[in-house]
């Protein structure tokens, strides 16, 4: 199921770069839960670091994501913010 949605998160975010729908992309990031799913999060991170510059929402979704990780003592953010 988390494999699934991941390609569902890169499909569509694949497609609206390729169309520089940018603005969507932030829409999208603005609009996720910050109890996602860890793995879906890492995905959405993943997907979106190339335009990361481009994005004002995703930093709100890196630092939902380490405070999460940062209870857990994960540190698998490195790279991603």
């Amino acid at each position: 199921m988390i494999d699934q949605q991941l390609d569902d998160i890169y499909d569509i975010v694949d497609d609206l770069f390729d169309e520089d729908l940018f603005g969507k992309v932030d829409t999208l990031l603005a609009c996720i839960d910050p109890a996602l799913d860890i793995d879906l999060m890492l995905g959405w991170l993943t997907v979106t670091l190339p335009a990361k510059h481009l994005l004002k929402n995703r930093d709100r979704l890196v630092s939902d994501l380490k405070g999460r990780l940062e209870r857990k003592d994960w540190n698998i953010l490195e790279g991603l913010e």
